[in-house]
């Protein structure tokens, strides 16, 4: 079975209120780390881009957004080349997102399973550096069969309908459309920054929010002698489909990231019918 997580990324949102911004060039990459000051202690700020400075809000590009709560610091990912020029600046849209959403911010990682590693399947390697150039939002419980039956009207679940268990048997088609309908709610709602949008994560953006910061086999470590605190599974489910959030949550706060039922990405392939991943929250 595979389940969901929706991420919410970030799209390119409109012209906002004018805030104060700081660049400096960063020590490697040829980027730029920059540094937000006097903003709202709630709120999404968001850096645009001209090669004109008075030119017409049209002409600004947004290049990058961050909660102003979450991140006072970042490397921005503009590569210029020593001919460019350009001018940057910063608004803010007083706003929150839905507090079940966990937001993770731009990094780098190592992403797959080395050779030797028990258990691990052979598309898992090779390990290889992965740059994550936006930060995004997460939900932070895998989608149950209530908001899934809510917003879409229908379950397609093997189980009977329970309100707290992870919605699964649903198409990767079904599984995007679900995050089409939640960003127009959300829209509609005026609880979405503007120019974001849900959509399935990435495989990276998994495997990032997955491992937390760590290199382990798993987010909590090596053994899983440990793995029936943080996931379902054999040894502990009994081969059913357990409801969301009831074990220990990875150290970034995302539950079920181990266990339970799969979950789609958006970038990878699987079988006709499973379950709905997570929205992800995305530019």
């Amino acid at each position: 079975m595979i389940g969901l997580y929706t991420t919410l990324a970030w799209l390119c949102p409109e012209a906002l209120a004018q805030a104060s911004i700081q660049l400096s060039p960063s020590d490697s990459n040829n980027t730029f780390s920059l540094t937000v000051t006097e903003l709202p202690a709630t709120g999404v700020a968001v850096i645009w881009r001209s090669t004109n400075l008075l030119a017409k809000g049209e002409h600004w590009s947004a290049v990058h957004a961050f909660p102003s709560q979450k991140q006072t610091k970042s490397d921005l990912p503009v590569r210029p080349s020593k001919t460019d020029s350009a001018f940057f600046k910063l608004s803010w849209q007083n706003i929150n997102v839905p507090k079940n959403m966990i937001w993770l911010p731009p990094g780098d990682f190592k992403m797959g399973s080395p050779d030797g590693e028990p258990k691990r399947y052979k598309d898992e390697g090779p390990v290889h550096s992965v740059t994550i150039d936006h930060g995004f939002w997460m939900d932070r419980y895998e989608m149950t069969q209530e908001r899934f039956t809510a917003l879409m009207g229908n379950n397609p679940s093997s189980t009977q309908y329970t309100t707290d268990l992870p919605v699964n048997r649903v198409t990767w088609e079904e599984a995007r459309e679900f995050c089409k309908r939640l960003t127009e709610l959300d829209t509609a709602r005026n609880t979405l920054p503007l120019g974001y949008q849900y959509r399935l994560p990435t495989e990276a953006e998994w495997e990032y929010a997955c491992r937390a910061g760590t290199n382990s086999a798993y987010s909590y470590g090596d053994k899983t002698s440990q793995l029936s605190q943080h996931g379902w599974w054999a040894e502990n489910s009994r081969g059913q489909i357990e409801q969301v959030g009831g074990l220990t949550p990875n150290r970034w706060g995302f539950y079920d990231i181990h266990g339970n039922v799969f979950e789609w990405c958006i970038d990878t392939t699987g079988p006709t019918r499973a379950a709905l991943p997570t929205p992800t929250l995305e530019r």
